[in-house]
């Protein structure tokens, strides 16, 4: 124990002795070095809180100088961070959860009684307090997951729409068709409005997600009004799609006009062709 001791202290003050050394060649190395650590343990407090679902206490630590855009990393030892500076040596881009999308991720999702998913509401005050502290709007994750795509995902449309409102990229994801693929899925929990927002915001209204188009899903998940707002965007209401796997076809191959019949009125004055045809999948 006390040669441990030793080893520790002599490595403490080894570093210090560096440090003293490096202060009289580097002006300014202390003070950067003081800011720096700082900075890291307001970041780790405001993680730490939004972990224990505590957002005053993280909104305390963002007005207290706390980085909205801080990362879940493992704390930087101090040596490293020494030679980081005195070698003007970024560290390498982090793909850690940041704040807000540990806020959105789905380990808050929670099962009622019966089974179905409950999603506890994201405070629109939290997200703007990170927004203002610095907090990227389209930070991503190691899977390439947005803010957004959490909020479509966890059917919080009000947040969805909040984001987009803010500057949120609807573009962005594994596909540039993603996000929308996922508002119209969900648009019966997001609401219309999510949609015709990612719309506005410049999401292409043919452009397929794992062969699926916009309006084809919009189709078989029976919205009338996101199949007129796709259309009045310029959606082809003759473009293939495949739905279930079960081949290419046309908006009107999947409407069923007996269950509905306003959807055909839609489709057929747009100009979607009556023809039935199948194609099988290849």
């Amino acid at each position: 124990m006390r040669s441990q001791r030793k080893h520790i202290y002599g490595r403490g003050a080894a570093i210090l002795a560096l440090l003293a050394a490096c202060s009289v060649m580097v002006g300014g190395l202390p003070d950067r070095l003081l800011r720096e650590v700082r900075q890291e343990r307001l970041d780790r407090e405001m993680i730490a809180a939004v972990k224990r679902d505590d957002l005053p206490s993280a909104v305390r630590a963002l007005d207290r100088g706390a980085n909205g855009d801080a990362r879940d990393d493992p704390p930087v030892p101090l040596r490293e961070r020494l030679l980081d500076i005195l070698r003007n040596r970024r560290r390498p881009r982090s793909s850690a959860p940041t704040a807000m999308l540990i806020e959105l991720q789905f380990r808050y999702v929670l099962f009622d009684d019966e089974g179905d998913t409950i999603t506890r509401k994201v405070p629109p005050d939290f997200v703007e307090a990170l927004l203002k502290h610095g907090a990227g709007i389209d930070s991503a994750d190691r899977d390439g997951h947005t803010p957004l795509w959490y909020a479509l995902m966890a059917r919080k449309g009000a947040l969805a729409r909040q984001l987009i409102d803010r500057g949120a990229r609807v573009t962005v994801g594994r596909s540039r068709g993603e996000l929308l693929f996922h508002a119209i899925r969900q648009s019966y929990y997001v609401g219309d409005a999510t949609v015709e927002k990612i719309l506005a915001r410049g999401a292409d209204p043919n452009l397929p997600y794992q062969r699926v188009t916009p309006l084809g899903l919009a189709v078989a998940s029976g919205s009338i009004a996101t199949v007129k707002e796709l259309l009045r965007r310029g959606a082809d209401p003759n473009g293939l799609s495949d739905e279930w796997g079960e081949g290419l076809r046309r908006p009107m191959e999947i409407v069923i006009p007996e269950n509905q019949p306003e959807m055909v009125r839609v489709l057929r004055a747009a100009g979607a062709c009556a023809r039935r045809r199948y194609m099988p999948r290849r």
